[in-house]
């Protein structure tokens, strides 16, 4: 347990430090609605800056506090709270908890963040990505009109119109253009610990470590457009098994 501890720990510093975005809630209840109150959600133990009331996110900040109630006990938290910790039902919050919450908050927010090509947001690939991408490059929309990093199909850190023709040929049929297979930094069709391995090498600056364009390109495994430890967190923990996929 010692040792899961310190994963979760070393990925909720990189999310709390901004580099992985918020996903959405996991619950025993249905889906919210739309003009629903914020229902139960486990998981969901504080709302934005630590505040005691649940927002209905998963968050890196509930992830922390279930942590440390884990390791330091439950004194400071409210009833509604335990029971939101307490994600595996076992009547204690432990380091389980921590490690379910985690795993949601990680795998949720790189699904969220793989539905490549989709640049208007609405969760679906159709004919207006591709002209939304077009209209970008064109400069007829500015930033806050685009889905910026599932708009870039290519992960270039470029929305252009290469990334629209990339949406066009997947809405033809040819879905293999997304298959990018994320992690698999050394190219050998797995993703496993050789991975990381060859990735901690190419951040610690060695030179011997070295990475095709699509090898760095399958590295940024949060889709934020830089490799760092941020992702070689995120690697770590799916080739752990911690995490069974990033979903592609």
């Amino acid at each position: 347990m010692k040792n899961s501890t310190k994963k979760i720990a070393a990925v909720l510093s990189a999310a709390i430090l901004g580099a992985l975005p918020m996903a959405n809630s996991f619950t025993a209840n249905a889906a919210k609605a739309a003009n629903d109150v914020v229902k139960f959600y486990y998981g969901d133990v504080c709302g934005e800056n630590g505040k005691k009331t649940p927002d209905g996110k998963i968050t890196a900040e509930d992830a922390q506090k279930v942590l440390i109630w884990s390791s330091k006990g439950v004194k400071d938290a409210t009833a509604d709270q335990k029971r939101r910790a307490d994600v595996d039902g076992d009547g204690n919050v432990s380091g389980n908890d921590a490690q379910m919450v985690l795993e949601f908050y990680v795998s949720a927010i790189l699904c969220e963040n793989d539905i490549l090509g989709d640049a208007e947001g609405d969760n679906t690939v159709d004919i207006g990505d591709p002209v939304r991408i077009n209209r970008y490059h064109n400069k007829t929309i500015g930033n806050l009109d685009i889905d910026f990093i599932r708009a870039d199909v290519n992960k270039d850190g470029i929305v252009n119109n290469y990334d629209s023709k990339l949406v066009q040929k997947y809405l033809a049929g040819y879905t293999d253009v997304f298959n990018v297979r994320y992690g698999d930094t050394n190219s050998d069709g797995e993703v496993t610990e050789a991975d990381a391995r060859k990735l901690a090498r190419f951040l610690a600056e060695d030179k011997t470590a070295k990475f095709s364009d699509i090898e760095l390109r399958r590295a940024d495994v949060n889709y934020d457009g830089k490799v760092n430890n941020a992702d070689l967190n995120v690697l770590l923990m799916r080739t752990a098994k911690n995490i069974g996929h990033f979903c592609d």
